[in-house]
Order: structure tokens, then C-alpha cells, then sequence
């Protein structure tokens, strides 16, 4: 947990050219969140989007498989929108899946900011846990997504170099 904004940064500095999107939890993106201010000094234009429930809720999901009582893992959040402002960073905010599409495109088509980071709140209700979150209908999407990625992960001439 933690390692999706400095794990991005990292992608962009190695690929400038390429498009960058961290997709973090907003536990695991607080782990970490100062690391906006490195993104905006060093001028790197990536997106982030924050997946929030106000929980730990991949580990919400873990424990509940395991049957363990849910204890001390809600937690408030900061408004998301001016902590990226008070970086230098851009923070849009959306409600409805809807608005996600245009709003990832515009984010990777515009300079996030003075440094070109950006972050992209995702406030949509989830059902405790993220990975519940895949509505029914999008079930072709992810499983669209998954064969893609499992297309690159086997084929060596597409993986980024190591």
C-alpha cells in the first residue's frame, strides 16, 4: 500500500513520453500523498486517480473473507480537490461514471498544473471494497481489460523495459 504515486513518478521518469495514471485508494494514496509536491517541482505530468471510500477497503475486503471483525478501518479524508491545489496540482472531482472518460482525457491532454501533476478524485459509492465496485454491466469491460493485459504481460515485445 503506498507505492502507486511514487510507483508513477517513477514510470514517468524513466517514459516521459508515455501517458502516466497512478490508480490509488485513498489509504494508499495518503501513505504517500506529500510525494504531489515532488510531482509538481519536477514538472511531471501524470494523472492520478483516488478511489475513495474512507476505509482501508482492500483490507476491509481481505478481512472480511478471513471472517475477522471490521475494526479501525474507516478513516475521515481530506478534501482531495484543495490538497492538490495546495501542491500546485490540478484536482478535479467526480460524481458519476459518467464524467470519468472526459475528465481522463482532458487531464492527460492538459498540464496538471505549475508542475503538470494532477490528481482525479473518484467519489463514487463503492460496496465496501473496490474490487465489489465493477458494476454488472461493465463485467465485458474488465474482462475486455484483464485479456489485454494478460496479451501484453505474454507477449515480451510490449513490456516496458527493464
Amino acid at each position: 500500500m503506498g507505492a502507486g504515486l511514487p510507483s508513477a513518478m517513477a514510470a514517468k521518469i524513466v517514459h516521459p513520453d508515455r501517458d502516466v495514471i497512478a490508480i490509488c485508494g485513498d489509504g494508499g494514496f495518503m501513505m504517500n500523498s506529500q510525494e504531489m509536491e515532488t510531482a509538481v517541482r519536477l514538472g511531471l505530468n501524470l494523472t492520478v486517480i483516488i478511489l475513495r471510500d474512507d476505509s482501508y477497503g482492500m483490507i476491509r475486503w481481505k478481512q472480511a473473507n478471513m471472517d475477522f471483525t471490521d475494526f479501525g478501518l474507516t478513516f475521515g479524508n481530506p478534501d482531495f480537490v484543495p490538497y492538490a491545489q495546495s501542491y500546485g496540482a490540478k484536482g478535479p472531482r467526480i460524481t458519476s461514471s459518467d464524467e470519468l472518460l472526459p475528465l481522463l482525457k482532458r487531464c492527460q491532454a492538459e498540464p496538471g498544473g505549475t508542475g503538470n501533476a494532477g490528481t482525479l478524485e473518484v467519489t463514487a459509492p463503492f460496496d465496501g471494497c473496490v474490487i465489489g465496485s465493477v458494476e454488472t454491466a461493465d463485467a465485458a469491460t474488465v474482462e475486455k481489460a484483464l485479456a489485454t493485459a494478460a496479451g501484453l504481460h505474454s507477449d515480451p515485445s510490449k513490456r516496458l523495459p527493464t
